[in-house]
């Protein structure tokens, strides 16, 4: 038998036998991973507000006739007022291409934590040695804490699990390194579904 082995089913996905191989009894498989991917560091698209032409801005504001443009209801004056600053802010302000960022919180991470991490960071920083002894001091507090976090978090979740289902299967779909795809639909005669 030819087999795929893995320890998350659903990392695999469409199993092709593409057929045996000239010098030997065994097939040659084909199939597909399901991986979802996550970008740490990207670059994203962001007004730069530095840049803005506030003159430009401010004289076509000036221009705007106040009065007789804010004669409908409130939510009519003030879609149109959003619309106004919405036009400039596409007009005056450039737009630049930044790092976009390369560190997210944690779902269990604590202030208390997050403040042990950054202190782990300083002091790496001041003595550039991970042997030293402040750093060796430093890393072993942020350890702990890292571990206390997530177990309080996960401790939580369990004792929740009747009150709140969805952040408890939440929780261990992002730990999870398969991408979950729903299946196909079957109705109740035990046919799939196609809506093509």
């Amino acid at each position: 038998m030819d087999l795929v082995l893995t320890n998350e089913p659903e990392l695999i996905n469409e199993v092709e036998n593409l057929g045996k191989f000239a010098t030997s009894d065994h097939s040659l498989l084909f199939w597909k991973i399901n991986v979802g991917r996550e970008e740490d560091s990207m670059k994203v698209t962001r007004f730069d507000y530095n840049k803005m032409d506030l003159n430009g801005i401010m004289e076509e504001l000036r221009r705007c006739n106040w009065d007789e443009e804010m004669k409908g209801n409130v939510n009519e004056s003030w879609a149109l007022f959003k619309g106004r600053l919405l036009d400039l802010q596409q007009k005056y302000v450039p737009k630049a291409r930044v790092q976009g960022e390369k560190w997210r919180k944690e779902i269990w991470q604590t202030h208390k934590a997050a403040k042990t991490i950054k202190r782990k960071y300083n002091v790496y920083t001041k003595y550039n040695d991970s042997k030293h002894p402040a750093c060796i001091r430093a890393d072993k507090k942020a350890h702990k804490e890292i571990m206390r976090a997530k177990y309080n978090f996960e401790r939580k979740l369990a004792d929740n699990i009747k009150k709140d289902i969805k952040s408890f299967y939440a929780y261990v779909r992002s730990k999870a390194k398969a991408k979950i795809n729903v299946g196909p639909l079957v109705n109740k005669d035990g046919e799939v579904i196609s809506l093509a």
